[in-house]
């Protein structure tokens, strides 16, 4: 009796060695994946931070403030006015050449629109009063978007 030798055929091989690469593409196209989701949640998330960073921001002083808020202009840009009656001076938030910007001076001082204190970039900055004690802030950021919130204020 003779014992028959097992002898491996080129389809084996081929099957296990497209298998494997299989799995190679499969966990390539996986990383790809993840990793165009990942970038696209950063530019998202770095798109979003502007708008509300600098909404958030504003909100806050308004609600810390304890005086007359108007709205007045700094060079040509509108501007937020927040009095302080307990110290006599105001601070003025706006947007000059790119970037909001914060300045707090005596409430009888002049106004030099480069003076202020630099917070975020941001394109535009337009505070309306939207009815008594309610303001609307605009912002439009570096990348054009426009962001808005309603702030109610005791007048």
């Amino acid at each position: 009796m003779k014992i028959q030798k097992s002898r491996g055929h080129v389809v084996d091989y081929l099957f296990v060695l497209a298998l494997f690469f299989t799995f190679v593409l499969c966990t390539f196209t996986v990383i790809f994946i993840g990793i165009k989701v990942y970038s696209q949640t950063v530019s998202h998330m770095n798109e979003n931070y502007v708008g509300r960073t600098a909404t958030t921001y504003v909100t806050q002083k308004i609600r810390s403030s304890n005086g007359p808020i108007t709205i007045t202009t700094v060079g040509d840009a509108q501007a937020l006015s927040l009095t302080d009656d307990d110290t006599q001076t105001r601070t003025l938030i706006y947007a000059w050449q790119g970037t909001l910007k914060e300045l707090t001076i005596k409430a009888s001082d002049a106004v030099t629109p480069g003076a202020g204190q630099e917070i975020l970039p941001v394109d535009a900055f337009v505070p309306t009063l939207a009815g008594t004690g309610l303001l609307e802030l605009s912002i439009t950021d570096g990348t054009g978007r426009h962001h808005q919130r309603f702030v109610a204020f005791n007048p």
